[in-house]
């Protein structure tokens, strides 16, 4: 493949998130020297002349407007924007293009603990995308007010089954089925009291 004779310009985040983590989290699995001189972080001091930008919609305009770029962003806003998007090697040797099926893939291969919490910094399987990751919504175990612990259990065993056939409509990635089912067994333990 012949590629164009451009400098490349990174496109990176300015500020604390996510988005970083789940990209340096893998390059720390992947890259011993990575590892070694950075590791995970919500934030990397970038070095060089890289173009910096507050949230994935600011690296997604730096990257739509600058010719020669390249940055990491969610898989949501990439898709929605129609950027081209890399095939990355997972850990069984194959490049992988993130999708929807391929972000599945590589989520569901995490064991997901009791506390629901886990990082997939390079997930197993020949269809996994080897940068996934998970977004949190934190909530109590415990609820002293009965209407809103019933409110919390109704809207997220709401998003937990039926609001999962609207994720792709709005560019996320809908959980895998084994998440989404111990996800409901865990809300199901939230009580009122004490």
């Amino acid at each position: 493949m012949q590629l164009p004779n451009l400098d490349i310009t990174l496109a990176v985040r300015r500020d604390v998130s996510g988005t970083t983590f789940a990209f340096t989290n893998n390059l720390s699995s992947v890259s011993e020297r990575w590892h070694n001189l950075f590791g995970p972080a919500t934030y990397v001091s970038w070095r060089g002349n890289a173009l910096r930008a507050k949230g994935n919609e600011g690296v997604s305009a730096l990257i739509e407007r600058s010719v020669g770029s390249i940055g990491y962003i969610g898989y949501e806003f990439g898709n929605r924007l129609g950027l081209d998007m890399a095939a990355i090697e997972n850990k069984e040797g194959k490049y992988v293009q993130p999708s929807e099926q391929s972000c599945i893939a590589g989520l569901a291969s995490a064991d997901l603990p009791d506390n629901l919490r886990v990082f997939v910094p390079d997930p197993s399987g020949a269809d996994s995308h080897p940068i996934v990751t998970y977004s949190w919504v934190l909530l109590r175990k415990h609820y002293k007010d009965p209407p809103t612990a019933t409110a919390l259990q109704r809207l997220f065993d709401w998003c937990l089954q039926d609001g999962q056939r609207y994720a792709s409509q709005v560019g996320y990635v809908p959980l895998p089925s084994s998440v989404a089912q111990k996800s409901l067994r865990t809300l199901k333990t939230f009580y009122t009291g004490g």
